[in-house]
């Protein structure tokens, strides 16, 4: 009895002497108020190319990097998750301002995110104009519209309550409220009137500007209580960044799109020189390495399209707006000036958005001082000096879109994968016509249009109707914006990451690329995480 009783007061006086000293014993380390927990959960881009969304949560705050959509049927565009606090969120991290990147943007905007919104003053300028362009069709979910029963038109505008229309504004009586998402209205025989659209715009415009705080290459951001932010160049597309967080003693890096160094307009990336312990790096390509070499591939292209220009042949380029149509301009200029591509050559341009995107492209090349650090020194030369280059040309008796490619022309145009717009509407007029040249220079995903015509079916259906292929078919692989498993290992493979998680994978290439990071990082743990679950990855 005496000796259980001199345990119990021992123990006791331990008890004392760690309270008058300020120590505390728990079970959980995460509920101490001296132990801040860093944990990760992702929303997207997991095991999927697309929907880039990731939650880096440090302590009680919550980082965002990238709000992206999904291509195809990788994953539904809308709503966000609803474990996705808005009022939760402090601060959100852009890598870059493609689609997968930044196209759930807007409707965590609509939805009350009024926080900053960090990326680069050249992501901050393609962000704005993409943003805009497609705010037509964005999916924000199910929105109500009205429209007047006085229109007896088998199309009809439709208008938004929160906006003041002034002398087309439709009196309460003869308002008649439909329910429908953006992009279903042309389905419904309705379209946003060309005021609803320019309320949307300024209204998007205005909250961009407000949030967006542009940042430099390697400029430190201090987000309080130690923790800080860091931008790093990569040559994926203009304004690209991995972005770099420091917690504790420990380090995190998103890498966004690594960089395929086959841009001729931005600088190749170089090895990572800063500690990485906890590493999410893109797995887009898996560990498919594509043996080609990128300026012979686009001497390929040029002598292409010059040969089917000296044929008489009209030439069909579908690309992306952002960047792939600017290259794609200038291998042309390159072919003229090369004279592989006959300079009189007349080359048609059709989407407001790569227009726009080029007028950007040429505000860079002509202010080398402010824009170094984004460009190689291609950039700041005469990029788009073609001859007969024509944007957006209209009939001559009306503001409408000229659509018609003649023979012996190059037309480039939207969109990319020939799911919407001009270059599905082209397609339909020249698929069937042996003396048409349709190049691809972009990913084509096989559930659209464009990847069943480049896959080589020789019957597509576009709006129910069959068309024959009987244009040539050409596709050329030297536009690749991403890194394969050894350029991202050139940039990282001289570090030793404690953890590295695989994003921006498709799912059949889950095993090798563990396997290929395994046999690579031998002291690093692999991991593809799995959508909507939480990694603990350190305290401190």
């Amino acid at each position: 009895m005496f000796r259980k009783r001199k345990i119990i007061h021992l123990i006791f006086i331990i008890l004392v002497l760690l309270q008058v000293t300020g120590c505390t014993i728990t079970n959980d380390p995460a509920t101490s108020d001296n132990v801040t927990t860093v944990s990760y959960m992702g929303f997207g881009a997991l095991e999927t190319v697309g929907g880039s969304l990731h939650n880096l949560s440090i302590g009680s705050n919550n980082y965002i990097i990238d709000v992206g959509s999904f291509y195809g049927d990788e994953g539904s565009n809308y709503p966000l998750p609803s474990s996705l606090d808005v009022k939760s969120i402090d601060a959100i991290f852009i890598t870059h301002a493609h689609a997968d990147h930044i196209g759930r943007l807007p409707l965590l905007l609509e939805i009350g995110y009024e926080g900053p919104i960090y990326m680069t003053s050249v992501s901050k300028d393609i962000t704005v104009v993409s943003t805009l362009s497609n705010l037509k069709y964005i999916d924000l979910g199910t929105e109500e519209f009205y429209y007047s029963r006085n229109n007896n038109k088998d199309t009809k505008p439709v208008y938004l309550d929160r906006f003041n229309y002034g002398q087309y504004e439709v009196k309460d009586k003869n308002r008649v409220y439909i329910k429908s998402k953006r992009n279903e209205l042309n389905q419904k025989g309705f379209y946003l009137h060309n005021s609803t659209v320019d309320n949307l715009e300024m209204e998007m415009l205005g909250r961009l500007e407000n949030q967006i705080i542009t940042v430099n290459y390697e400029e430190v951001i201090e987000l309080g209580d130690g923790v800080t932010a860091e931008f790093f160049y990569t040559s994926h597309l203009p304004g690209s960044s991995m972005i770099y967080f420091t917690a504790g003693d420990k380090s995190i890096l998103f890498s966004g799109d690594v960089g395929s160094n086959n841009n001729p307009f931005l600088v190749e990336n170089k090895k990572f020189e800063k500690p990485i312990d906890y590493l999410f790096v893109e797995g887009t390509y898996g560990t498919k390495v594509t043996d080609y070499i990128t300026k012979e591939e686009r001497q390929k292209l040029k002598e292409y399209i010059g040969n089917a220009i000296r044929n008489n042949e009209r030439v069909v380029i579908p690309a992306f707006a952002v960047d792939r149509s600017q290259q794609v301009l200038y291998e042309i200029r390159n072919g003229m000036n090369e004279g592989i591509i006959p300079e009189n050559t007349r080359v048609k341009v059709f989407s407001p958005t790569i227009e726009e995107i080029t007028n950007l492209y040429i505000k860079y090349s002509e202010n080398k001082d402010i824009y170094k650090d984004y460009f190689s020194d291609n950039m700041f030369t005469d990029i788009f000096d073609i001859k007969n280059l024509e944007i957006n040309p209209t009939m001559a008796d009306s503001n409408e879109y000229n659509l018609s490619v003649d023979y012996g022309e190059i037309a480039v145009m939207t969109s990319g994968m020939i799911s919407t717009g001009f270059s599905k509407e082209i397609l339909k007029q020249y698929i069937s016509d042996a003396g048409t040249n349709f190049i691809s220079v972009s990913y084509q995903d096989p559930d659209e249009i464009g990847g069943m015509v480049f896959n080589g079916e020789e019957i597509i259906t576009i709006d129910d109707i069959e068309y024959e292929v009987k244009a040539n078919i050409y596709t050329s692989s030297a536009f690749s914006g991403h890194a394969n498993v050894k350029q991202i290992f050139d940039v990282f493979g001289h570090l030793s990451p404690e953890q590295i998680y695989i994003v921006h994978l498709n799912s059949y290439d889950k095993d090798s690329l563990i396997n290929y990071y395994s046999e690579n990082y031998k002291s690093s743990n692999i991991i593809v995480p799995a959508i909507s679950e939480e990694y603990l990855l350190f305290q401190y």
